[in-house]
């Protein structure tokens, strides 16, 4: 036997691929986590991660166990939802920045039809600044969007992710080319000022050789070798590869809060339930 209280540590190493990192994103100390992760593995009697100096790795039986974990997560949330009060209706506008709607948002909203089946969602995916606009005007509730730590907002994060460079498997020429080609979301996103700000301070010339709004669309630049990307590290899409920034001579990129924004006006039980699932499923 285990306890459920040591897969937040569990899924944010095997998220984040470091222990360091997933401190960092728990608000613990790196003592911390690894205690926790040697308890788990004593209770499971195998070991989880394969440890180096340069990264952290699941092994076999460790990532059986991811799916379990996220498994087990989800359902303590979807609990909690359903035990908090009787069914509810009405409906909410939300805004979520499109590469966590692609990787997360089908679990949250199918945990929350199941809860909550007469509550109307309405969906718009579009860049965090673009959201918070339309979430200052009025047509949205909730926007779950990406937020440089600078720039603090008054909600805690639900999440923080290191933004990592990301090409394919035979990129290593273009990591050396200057200026360096780069393949980015337009104007206003976040991740392109934060990735031409590190540059910038590394005197690394760069020129943006391909943009789309959309994820699917920045993918595939990337993937025909058109230019280098940046996704946080935990929603990087199938079929890129994070680069290791130090061998490819990249500088470091900065970790994102996501953060759960609300809009002024008074929130319905629909949207406060659809708050205490997302909160749940993300608390450390």
């Amino acid at each position: 036997m285990f306890d459920v209280s040591l897969l937040p540590a569990f899924i944010a190493v095997s998220e984040t691929g470091s222990f360091t990192r997933a401190a960092e994103r728990l608000g613990l100390t790196q003592s911390t986590v690894s205690q926790q992760i040697r308890k788990l593995e004593a209770g499971l009697r195998t070991g989880l991660f394969v440890r180096n100096t340069h990264k952290v790795t699941l092994t076999q039986a460790g990532t059986v166990m991811l799916g379990h974990a996220r498994t087990i997560q989800g359902a303590v949330a979807e609990a909690v939802l359903q035990m908090r009060g009787p069914d509810i209706g009405g409906e909410i506008g939300f805004g979520i920045a499109e590469d966590f709607a692609a990787s997360r948002l089908p679990d949250i909203l199918r945990r929350f039809r199941r809860a909550h089946p007469r509550v109307e969602i309405r969906i718009e995916i579009e860049m965090s600044r673009l959201l918070l606009d339309r979430l200052e005007r009025g047509d949205l509730d909730l926007a779950l969007v990406k937020c440089r730590k600078r720039d603090r907002r008054p909600e805690r994060p639900i999440l923080s992710d290191r933004l990592v460079w990301v090409g394919t498997e035979d990129c290593g020429t273009l990591c050396r080319e200057r200026p360096l080609p780069l393949a980015l979301h337009p104007e206003p996103s976040i991740t392109r000022t934060a990735v031409l700000e590190r540059l910038d301070a590394a005197s690394i010339p760069s020129r943006i050789v391909h943009t789309s709004s959309s994820l699917n669309g920045l993918r595939a630049g990337i993937s025909a070798g058109i230019g280098l990307g940046a996704f946080c590290r935990t929603l990087v899409p199938p079929g890129l590869r994070v680069l290791d920034h130090q061998t490819e001579g990249l500088p470091a990129l900065p970790s994102l809060d996501f953060v759960l924004a609300r809009s002024r006006r008074r929130l319905g039980d629909a949207a406060g339930a659809l708050i205490a699932l997302i909160e749940d499923q993300f608390a450390p």
